[in-house]
């Protein structure tokens, strides 16, 4: 068979300008130079062109974006407006709208936030981790299992050295290279020893899962055919059905490239081939991909099974007559059986059916025990496997469209961005669109010539929401194959998934209007006249000066939000007071000097914490790259509202936020500080929040509203920047992420995610992960913790967040009986839950029951009042009074007997008396 090399590759152009850029996110390869709850630390139990227009013709300026006043114009509907392939249509869609593009490669230009070339990491200081006894080589990652030209010369030569761009820390793969955190207390040889003789963590690309071996190769999972679902647990189970090898044995392995949406990695034979040159098998682990694909250059394959394959032989009985496949026993009489062709069905004691594919033509033995099959001779050419689901036909439309495109193979992806002006068609919403374009390779006139690939459950809602290019609604694209053309159901922890043809595909996101102001007002003067007393009392309380930086970001965006509240209700006393509050303690967190300060990391490319270097445990696992996002987006958030009113901030410490911006949210991939947005899963269509820690379940995350929180803050920066492409880049990571919660962790009975038997019986996620879904969090197994860290915090966002009928629909409901039980610590939150469906009870709830100064630490009692009251249903019908807001010791029961002021005493301070 001939294969086609590369695919032909699709130029989308627009009338209205020629800048260009490319732009691949973290796209890269080894030929390239260049106090929280939900942490997971051990500590807790490109190659397409496109053009773009000038900035200049496509939208309103920043001031203009600055100066509107939209927090709150109702609830928007943040769904996908379509997913289709990047073909004729959409290309004269984009060709007739302004577009600013953005592809998101390694030989793009910059973009992202806008920083002083001289401080590119805001002049936090730069270290080395060997310095705080965590060295990159040894104690975070095995050297040896990166490719050496992913690594400087230095590292190349045999020193330290390091790696050669900022490491994507939130990538799916880091299991494959991190090591257990206990293995700082090894030495390098023993370090050796358990690498060798034990597999990774699980890496889960979706459907397959990997895991790698030192000495048997690359361990195959398909885990949701071992699913066990419990009232608060979902797991899919990792057993490794295949094994890829060689019967050379395997030497070293290396990862060799690496972008937004893969990992190939390289075994090297333990025995050099006798044909000479190049001997490796290289596997490209490529998101959605229905193959696990295998290239042999010069070895002999080798696969085993599980444990037994119960029949091994030809797909059907023409294949046999065509010649795609023969089978006969040894002519040794050894048990031994003989299989030739291009074309195999294999299936396994387990039940489950695989058909191995080959570019050229493969002599295999299966050995008489019938667990592995190896080949006859030095082999050079492409071995694909793909499972036939259990639902499908053998003869049926799936194992059709698995035969037809088994030719046509990816190597890797890039992701590109796509921003269009708001118009009437678009309900005058800005739109993102994020492309996938895969790198392709294989072809031929006589097999399929285009990917077949697999779409998560929050494509196919894109699809089902998607418009025509003239506005009206489709529920039928010719690339999304319905249950006729493809009769058999893949499946993840996320749920089942649906086939799509194409080398390229896309989905839009509408981009929030949201700012921090509010165009609704409330009515009822006596609530404003409340309001304002807390809040004069509010800005007393919780001064910022927590050790952790969590700890310390939820404390300044809280009085960062005092401070705005203030403004907004016009009480110039209190705005002050708190902005000063606010300066003061955020300038010097951000100037520290001691053990919790801020430094630039520069064998990784971020900014952690020196506590988070010290000990991988301490602030919940900064210094691994965990959570960035929930840490830096409370600050970023306080710091957007600080440099509205104090434009010396910005001057002083800007440069420092951008740093932080740019941490969690880069856009430049040819960045040397930076990866690209560090948390987000582009396929996945939300952020994972773990870092450089091992998981055996993959990747994960706990609180979506945090991380909505995040990328949110990042657009209010991006107007006090005046930033174009940061505020188009990070409001459709915000975008992302709140599809992401909407689907995957506000469930319920009509959930479209996960099993029915997990989603009837819970309306809220706890934690996400690769191969695991739980309605538990990290600490605890409290429903009300579970709701309410996926809450957190309230802000003008948490809008979007939650719709009307979510909430209505039973979220609220199951978790309204424990509102008595429920601590101050998280009441706050349940109130603000409660207020999106009935605001006047909320109302009676928050001025009864909650006690400002023993909330949470982000949250204030004014802050509750505030949300409430400017929910879309006015409180100007009821009457209110003003009661409940009385200082004096006589005027709180059990404070009888004290004069003066208790509740608080003047110096702020309340007593255990106060009601």
């Amino acid at each position: 068979m001939t294969w086609r090399e590369n695919s032909e590759e699709k130029v989308a152009t627009s009338p209205y300008g020629s800048i260009q850029h490319k732009r691949d996110y973290n796209s890269y390869n080894s030929n390239s130079h260049g106090e929280n709850p939900h942490s997971p630390s051990p500590s807790r139990k490109r190659s397409n062109e496109y053009q773009q227009i000038p900035i200049e013709n496509r939208t309103e300026s920043f001031h203009e974006v600055k100066n509107r006043k939209f927090c709150c114009h109702g609830r928007h509907d943040l769904s996908l407006i379509g997913i289709c392939l990047v073909a004729a249509g959409l290309l004269a869609y984009l060709n007739r709208t302004p577009m600013l593009v953005l592809n998101h490669d390694n030989k793009g230009q910059g973009g992202g936030v806008q920083q002083s070339t001289s401080n590119p990491n805001g002049r936090f200081k730069e270290i080395k981790r060997a310095s705080y006894n965590d060295p990159l080589w040894n104690n975070i990652f095995d050297k040896s299992l990166f490719s050496p030209k992913l690594l400087t010369m230095g590292a190349k030569t045999g020193d330290q050295g390091g790696l050669s761009k900022p490491f994507p820390t939130g990538a799916f793969w880091t299991n494959l290279v991190v090591l257990p955190v206990d293995y700082r207390y090894f030495s390098p040889e023993t370090q050796k020893e358990h690498q060798q003789e034990r597999p990774s963590d699980a890496i889960v690309p979706i459907p397959y899962a990997y895991k790698w071996h030192g000495q048997k190769g690359l361990l195959l999972s398909y885990p949701a055919y071992r699913r066990s679902v419990e009232d608060k647990v979902m797991k899919d189970y990792f057993y490794a059905d295949m094994t890829w090898s060689c019967v050379e044995g395997i030497g070293d392995r290396h990862v060799v490239k690496y972008d937004s949406l893969s990992v190939t990695l390289r075994f090297y034979p333990s025995v050099t081939s006798s044909s000479g040159g190049d001997s490796y098998l290289e596997a490209y682990l490529v998101q959605g991909s229905p193959y696990s694909t295998i290239k042999y250059k010069n070895v002999t394959p080798k696969l085993t099974a599980l444990s037994t394959f119960s029949d091994i032989g030809c797909l059907s009985t023409s294949a046999a007559q065509n010649g795609l496949c023969t089978k006969k026993m040894s002519d040794k009489n050894d048990g031994e059986m003989k299989i030739t062709g291009v074309q195999f069905l294999l299936t396994q004691q387990e039940g489950q059916r695989w058909i191995l594919f080959a570019s050229e033509p493969l002599a295999l033995t299966v050995e008489k025990e019938r667990r592995i099959i190896w080949g006859d001779e030095i082999y050079t050419g492409v071995l694909r496997l793909a499972l036939i689901p259990p639902d499908a036909a053998l003869g049926g439309p799936t194992v059709k469209r698995l035969m037809s495109h088994s030719g046509v193979y990816p190597v890797g992806g890039k992701v590109v961005t796509e921003y269009q002006r708001g118009t009437s068609q678009t309900g005058g919403n800005d739109i993102g669109v994020v492309n996938f374009v895969f790198d392709i390779e294989g072809g031929g006139t006589n097999i399929g010539g285009e990917l077949l690939m697999l779409a998560l459950p929050h494509h196919k809602q894109a699809m089902e929401n998607s418009n025509n290019n003239d506005g009206t609604t489709s529920t039928t694209i010719e690339n999304i194959l319905s249950k006729d053309k493809f009769d058999g159901t893949y499946s993840c922890i996320k749920g089942n998934m649906t086939a799509i043809i194409g080398n390229s595909w896309s989905y839009t996101e509408t981009l929030t209007d949201f700012n921090l102001e509010s165009d609704r007002t409330i009515e009822n003067e006596n609530m404003v006249e409340i309001i304002l007393r807390h809040l004069a009392t509010d800005a007393t309380l919780v001064i910022p000066t927590a050790k952790d930086v969590y700890g310390f970001g939820k404390q300044i965006s809280r009085m960062a939000q005092l401070a705005h509240l203030a403004d907004v209700l016009k009480d110039e006393k209190v705005k002050h007071k708190a902005l000063e509050t606010v300066h003061k303690y955020l300038t010097k967190f951000l100037d520290r000097s001691g053990n919790d300060r801020l430094v630039y990391d520069g064998d990784l490319g971020g900014v952690v914490s020196i506590d988070g270097l010290r000990d991988p445990n301490s602030d919940f696992g900064n210094g691994r790259y965990s959570d960035h996002h929930f840490h830096y987006g409370y600050i970023i958030y306080a710091s957007s509202i600080l440099s509205q009113h104090n434009t010396t901030f910005i001057q002083q410490y800007g440069d420092r936020i951008d740093a932080l911006v740019s941490d969690i949210s880069n856009d430049n991939p040819t960045s040397s500080s930076f990866p690209v947005a560090r948390h987000k899963s582009w396929y996945n269509g939300h952020s994972w929040a773990s870092g450089l820690f091992p998981q055996g379940n993959g990747k994960s995350q706990e609180s979506s509203s945090e991380a909505v929180n995040a990328y949110y803050a990042v657009y209010l920066w991006s107007l006090v920047r005046e930033n174009e492409k940061l505020s188009n880049f990070s409001r459709l990571l915000l975008a992302m992420e709140i599809r992401g919660a909407k689907n995957y962790w506000h469930i319920g009975p009509d959930s479209i995610a996960f099993d029915e038997a997990f989603t009837e019986q819970n309306y809220m996620v706890g934690n996400l992960g690769g191969l695991d879904v739980t309605s538990t969090t990290w600490f605890g197994t409290n429903p009300i913790y579970v709701h309410l860290i996926n809450v957190m915090p309230i802000t003008s966002i948490t809008e979007e967040l939650f719709d009307y009928d979510f909430v209505s629909g039973g979220q609220y409901d199951s978790i309204a009986n424990m509102y008595d039980t429920t601590e101050m610590s998280w009441k706050g939150q349940l109130i603000c839950n409660h207020a999106i469906i009935d605001p006047e009870l909320a109302w009676e709830e928050a001025t009864q029951d909650l006690v400002s100064y023993q909330m949470d630490s982000g949250l204030s009692l004014s802050q509750v009042m505030y949300w409430i009251g400017t929910r879309p249903y006015n409180f100007s019908q009821f009457n209110l009074t003003v009661v409940g807001v009385d200082a004096s010791c006589e005027g709180n029961t059990k404070c009888v007997g004290l004069t003066g002021d208790c509740c608080p005493t003047t110096s702020g301070t309340y007593l255990e008396c106060c009601d």
